[in-house]
C-alpha cells in the first residue's frame, strides 16, 4: 500500500466532477481506484490508528438514481466495519435537509440510510 499526504483526489479523466482534498499532513489516504470514476472519489482515512472510508460523489441528474445506488452499496460494502462518511451532490431535494419541498429523486435518496443501516 502507498500512503499520500497532502493531496487533491480525483478520478484521472479530463473533467472529474468529484474531489476530495486533503490538507492535514497527519491523515494518511488510500485512494480506493475500483470503487472511484469520475464522479466518486472513495478514500481510506487514517489517523492515529482511526480508519474511516471517506467517499464524496456527484450523481448526474441524468442517470437513473438506481445506478448510483448500487455504487453507494459497494462502498459502504467495503466500508464494513469501519466509519464512513459519504457527503453527496445528489441532484435532489428533500425536506430531510431543509429543502423547502421533496421530489421524488429526494425520496429515493433519503432512503438509502435506512435500507443500508446507516444513520444520515
Amino acid at each position: 500500500m502507498v500512503f499520500l499526504k497532502d493531496k487533491i483526489f480525483t478520478h484521472r479523466v479530463s473533467r472529474p466532477r468529484a474531489a476530495i482534498e486533503v490538507t492535514n499532513n497527519q491523515i494518511y489516504t488510500l485512494l480506493i481506484k475500483q470503487l472511484s470514476d469520475s464522479d466518486t472519489v472513495v478514500l481510506e482515512v487514517t489517523m492515529d490508528n482511526v480508519k474511516i472510508v471517506l467517499a464524496g460523489m456527484y450523481l448526474d441528474i441524468n442517470q437513473h438514481l438506481g445506478d448510483n445506488l448500487l455504487k453507494i452499496d459497494a462502498i459502504i460494502q467495503h466500508a464494513r466495519g469501519e466509519g464512513i462518511i459519504l457527503p453527496m451532490d445528489s441532484n435532489s431535494k428533500s425536506t430531510i435537509w431543509h429543502d423547502k419541498q421533496t421530489n421524488a429523486r429526494g425520496q429515493n435518496s433519503s432512503r438509502i440510510p435506512n435500507q443500508q443501516s446507516i444513520t444520515h
